[in-house]
């Protein structure tokens, strides 16, 4: 479901794209043509959305005109019933000085759930800033999401993407409404932590710069009888944020046919055209149904490692993108844990992929490979301490006892 609603989103960014290009050309016809807006379109993707929450504004699609419509064939659970929305009292600066800030409108759907619509305010009106600079109004029966209404708990929360032409003007909005119970709301993103007002009814709203993989986001919730919820937003196991600020990576493996050995690189979590790729680190976990043991690598990446971006796998292709230090690859089922310390930093434990057992550190340029330790914990309490890369085999070893693992992403 995550890869067809991504999908989804990406056909209609691109759609959007091309008919902000064409009325760009029309009117450039009549009139000079404009800079392009900092502010995004119209489409987004709710990332999580609790109590049954789901999900109508992804589907829509409307640059022309001064009011974007509700989409068609919504069933009545998502459709806002006539005359409940209201406009919350907040409003939540956007990154540019230049932009209307942000709110969110609540309603009720005609099956009764609680439903919101996260959106921007220009004139008393609320709506979005599309792609061509122009503010338009979004409709009654709009909604992003709905769900049933739970006091003193979060009934609605997720990270709406707002996608633009340029990474550094990609807009995430994390908002929700959990009930008068709610005291404060703690999002840390990016590495920052913000405090974001809470309104009546316990609705929040906060803009941030960038796709919510990129920000790491985690919402804590503090309610007034002492309880909190903790949610966590654009994070994966295979997900790793990038230390510079630049956009997340996530780890791939994969197998070759007639080799047993088991591969892991690692590219961005959301590629664009021509994708730095690292190259492979390649280890033997065995090729029955049981694996074992550990392997990576731990090197600096610098520019033009790799090969063609036609053929990636292997000695991978980063092509001209900055260097980086990582440490990537893959353990056995008779591993408990994988860590990395730093010298003169505490220790930092990597997530295991489920299914494939990858894992991936990255770090910035300047840090040395040979001041880093991988420590590995198995699962009968045995440790092993590295320095340097451990267990990588370069050559291909044929299957002895079963066919290859099927590959895991």
């Amino acid at each position: 479901m995550t890869d067809f609603i991504d999908g989804l989103e990406r056909d209609l960014v691109a759609a959007a794209r091309r008919l902000a290009a064409a009325e760009t050309a029309g009117e450039g016809q009549r009139r000079p043509r404009r800079r392009s807006p900092l502010r995004s379109l119209p489409i987004a993707a709710t990332l999580l959305v609790l109590s049954a929450g789901s999900a109508a504004a992804g589907t829509l699609l409307a640059l022309r005109g001064a009011v974007i419509p509700a989409p068609v064939a919504v069933p009545p659970e998502q459709t806002p019933a006539p005359g409940t929305a209201r406009i919350s009292e907040l409003r939540a600066a956007d990154p540019d000085p230049g932009a209307p800030p942000w709110t969110l409108r609540v309603a009720r759907s005609r099956t009764g759930l609680l439903c919101s619509t996260v959106g921007q305010v220009r004139d008393g009106r609320f709506g979005l800033v599309g792609l061509d600079g122009r503010f338009r109004v979004l409709a009654d029966g709009v909604s992003d999401s709905c769900g049933i209404e739970r006091r003193d708990a979060a009934s609605l929360i997720g990270a709406r993407v707002f996608d633009a032409r340029r990474r550094a003007t990609v807009r995430t909005v994390v908002s929700g409404v959990a009930g008068p119970g709610l005291r404060s709301v703690t999002v840390t993103a990016g590495g920052r932590r913000r405090r974001p007002p809470v309104g009546k009814g316990g609705t929040f709203v906060l803009p941030l710069r960038g796709y919510p993989e990129d920000l790491a986001i985690r919402v804590i919730l503090r309610f007034g009888d002492g309880r909190r919820e903790v949610h966590a937003l654009g994070r994966s196991p295979s997900v790793v944020p990038d230390p510079a600020g630049g956009g997340a990576w996530r780890t791939q493996s994969f197998r070759v046919s007639g080799d047993r050995r088991t591969c892991v690189s690692f590219l961005p979590a959301r590629p664009g055209p021509s994708p730095p790729v690292s190259p492979a680190a390649c280890g033997d976990l065995g090729d029955g149904l049981r694996r074992h043991g550990v392997f990576f690598a731990v090197r600096r990446i610098a520019p033009g490692t790799g090969g063609t971006p036609v053929q990636p796998q292997g000695d991978g292709h980063w092509g001209g993108h900055p260097a980086r230090t990582a440490v990537w690859g893959a353990a056995g089922d008779d591993v408990a844990a994988v860590s990395v310390q730093r010298r003169g930093r505490p220790a930092q434990r990597l997530r295991l992929v489920p299914g494939a057992q990858s894992f991936l550190a990255v770090y910035p340029p300047s840090v040395d490979p040979r001041s880093l330790t991988v420590r590995v914990r198995r699962r009968d309490g045995r440790p092993l301490i590295v320095h340097g890369s451990h267990g990588l085999v370069r050559h291909p070893l044929p299957p002895t006892h079963a066919p290859p693992m099927p590959t895991t992403p």
